[in-house]
């Protein structure tokens, strides 16, 4: 079976898995929303930030919001995973099934763009440097990015999502350990630091989003 008749295979589940996760992550908002207020408006700020400035925006916040490191790192993997399956899956239909949907289709065109501009820096040192690449915390760098340069690499289906989802669970962990320690050494310049940093990814992140449905619109 070739390769992209096994991702056409694999996407519905796939999506199913990241929609499914979803619904977990808004029942579990709302119980919070009922039961646990306080803890409610730090889970989505982290939440917030993550889909606004990705993942380094999110682990700032949840440490600036005295969070601690594993309820912060189980919060942005949850996010960034259903993230992952649920518009990779759509991503993987879009090349064979819904390239006539104006918005899903443009928009998704457009990430695949920004995903081929990265992809002959990664394919330069190979497949092994996709981990590294999806670990890195930069805007442009990340699960969702890494996953398509893999897909256009021709890397087989398995292979990638362990490599995809493994990578960003480091990634996460490694960062919002990394990050907490820096901040306790550096002290009150390091808050200074934090709040500057959460303000220039969210305030890009938004600016990206901007420009894609602008391009959209024209379009």
């Amino acid at each position: 079976m070739s390769y992209h008749r096994q991702l056409t295979g694999n996407n519905r589940w796939m999506f199913l898995c990241g929609i499914s996760l979803f619904a977990a992550i808004f029942i579990s908002l709302a119980y919070l929303f009922v039961f646990q207020k306080p803890d409610f408006l730090k889970v989505m700020s982290v939440m917030i930030a993550s889909l606004a400035g990705g993942r380094s925006a999110a682990i700032l916040t949840g440490l600036e919001l005295r969070m601690h490191n594993l309820i912060i790192s189980l919060i942005v993997f949850a996010i960034n995973l259903a993230w992952l399956l649920t518009f990779f899956a759509l991503l993987i239909a879009f090349f064979h099934h819904v390239t006539e949907i104006k918005y899903v289709g443009k928009l998704l065109e457009s990430t695949k763009e920004r995903a081929e501009a990265q992809k002959s820096k990664v394919a330069i040192w190979g497949s092994w440097a996709l981990p590294v690449f999806i670990w890195l915390p930069f805007p442009f760098t990340g699960s969702f990015a890494g996953a398509i340069i893999g897909f256009l690499m021709g890397i087989p289906f398995a292979r990638l999502l362990v490599i995809v989802i493994g990578s960003m669970l480091v990634g996460i962990v490694s960062w919002t350990y990394g990050f907490h320690s820096l901040l306790v050494v550096t002290g009150p310049v390091g808050k200074i630091v934090t709040y500057s940093l959460i303000g220039i990814l969210i305030l890009h992140g938004l600016y990206q989003n901007r420009k894609q449905l602008k391009n959209i619109n024209k379009d």
